[in-house]
């Protein structure tokens, strides 16, 4: 069945595909609220209240499963995301352009740049000027030259998110899933797996897959060229470039459309062009994924629009996103030959572990705070929580509890000398007497623990390495 369905979906051109992701974005209908859902979300980036259209995988197989001609197109979208993100915009912007904006919304900038072109492209056209999209890695389009190319005009990204409802083998799948809140869901589906960061190889190029990890490294939000503009000066027009990855070769170094050489070379403007918010981290695995002797796994991630400066170095995430490889450039593509990087397109962010300022204390929390300040012996009745299944052993838990706590720092007026209150813990004794359960019971607990071992260390000890950053270098 799943064979067919695929081979159905790949016989589906993308004009039908657009068509099929069009009337699922206008039908689609969230099972718990009754709402159009993505008609929602389009209307609110209509109405510049939101820059992200994120798209669930569940929702659409959910959706396509009475389409029998598309019943693959979930499973391509998995193995082909970054093109299907390019399909889904296109039926966004279709969709768009049927809505009206509700309320008020103050033009910007780029509603002046935008009115500007549009301007200045119908006056070429009345004189039989040219410009518009030059494409330097395919052929012009004569038809679509005097346009504005879609990117520039788009105003939000496209988020695929993996599936959390996936029907396990032994049921039917051509029913849809049932949601999540139903009774009795959880027992026939499971989430997209987990792929452990060290089994993420070659076979998932261009796929959607899921990794744990801890972030270790984050860089400063900076922003990425995505639409460039030029000022010919020889026809008095202005001529577009989409940026697909990090580098690009600028027009003033190619030829014309036509073929022909530049009598003057066209100028960047940085103002007309488009720029999107990108950042890039470094996520570990997991200390209990690291084989004995072998040193941790990494990998970059790189974020982009407004799903940056979601990640902070100690997170504990889960990333859905397209592992997608990125080729050396300058000296290095020439000492690299054939190889190349990779690095992790994120599409969403799980994180596993709840923030300190992002728990919420209510009254009923205070008031429960509160009784049981009243009753005496908390300290005694905190301490006996923390791993209760292990025996005894107060005196430990009571300096595990105070460690977790803090202390109070401390500032001396004259030399402006600080003293942190952190407490450290050294706990030292025979095998066998739950030094390291005692440890992990803490490591889930506190939100921003992280337990290790020395299983990543080798034979000869730890090492250590200063690694240049090409993001941060410029």
């Amino acid at each position: 069945m799943s064979t067919q369905a695929s081979t159905q979906s790949r016989s589906l051109s993308r004009d039908e595909e657009k068509e099929h992701i069009v009337t699922f974005l206008m039908n689609y209908q969230d099972p718990e609220t009754g709402r159009n859902k993505y008609i929602d979300q389009l209307q609110r980036i209509a109405n510049r209240e939101d820059k992200k259209l994120e798209i669930s995988l569940d929702d659409l197989r959910d959706f396509l499963a009475a389409t029998s001609s598309a019943q693959g197109l979930v499973e391509e979208i998995k193995n082909n995301t970054q093109h299907y993100i390019s399909v889904i915009a296109e039926a966004a912007d279709s969709q768009l352009a049927t809505l009206s904006v509700t309320g008020r919304v103050h033009a910007d900038i780029y509603d002046t740049l935008l009115e500007a072109r549009e301007a200045q492209i119908n006056k070429n056209r009345e004189q039989n000027q040219t410009g518009g999209i030059v494409d330097t890695s395919a052929p012009v389009d004569l038809q679509n030259i005097n346009k504005l190319p879609p990117a520039l005009l788009r105003r939000y990204d496209v988020y695929i998110h993996t599936e959390k409802r996936i029907p396990n083998p032994d049921k039917d799948l051509d029913a849809p899933a049932m949601p999540a809140a139903a009774a009795g869901a959880k027992s026939h589906t499971h989430e997209h797996p987990v792929t452990p960061l060290r089994r993420v190889a070659a076979q998932h190029i261009g796929k959607l897959v899921r990794v744990r990890g801890m972030v270790t490294q984050v860089t400063d939000v900076k922003p990425l060229a995505s639409v460039l503009t030029y000022l010919d000066e020889d026809s008095n027009t202005e001529i577009y470039q989409e940026v697909a990855g990090r580098s690009f070769m600028p027009l003033q170094y190619t030829k014309k459309p036509d073929g022909q050489k530049w009598k003057r070379e066209p100028q960047l403007q940085t103002r007309g062009s488009k720029f999107i918010k990108f950042q890039e981290a470094r996520i570990q695995e997991m200390p209990d994924e690291v084989p004995s002797g072998a040193t941790p796994r990494c990998i970059n991630v790189h974020l982009r629009g407004d799903i940056t400066r979601t990640l902070k170095a100690g997170d504990t995430v889960c990333l859905g996103g397209i592992f997608l490889p990125e080729p050396f450039t300058g000296w290095k593509a020439l000492k690299a030959g054939l190889l190349a990087s990779t690095y992790l397109e994120v599409m969403e962010v799980q994180q596993l572990k709840e923030a300190y300022d992002a728990a919420l204390v209510t009254d009923e929390d205070v008031a429960a705070i509160e009784e049981l300040g009243k009753q005496g012996g908390l300290f005694d009745r905190l301490a006996a929580s923390i791993a209760p299944e292990i025996f005894g052993m107060l005196e430990v838990k009571k300096a595990l509890l105070l460690q977790m706590v803090g202390g109070v720092g401390r500032e001396f007026p004259g030399s402006g000398m600080k003293l942190r209150g952190d407490i450290h813990v050294c706990l030292m004794g025979d095998p066998g007497v739950a030094k390291s359960q005692l440890l992990k019971h803490i490591a889930k607990v506190a939100p921003r623990a992280v337990y290790t071992t020395g299983k990543g260390s080798s034979g000869v000890g730890l090492t250590a390495a200063v690694v240049r950053n090409q993001v941060r270098s410029g």
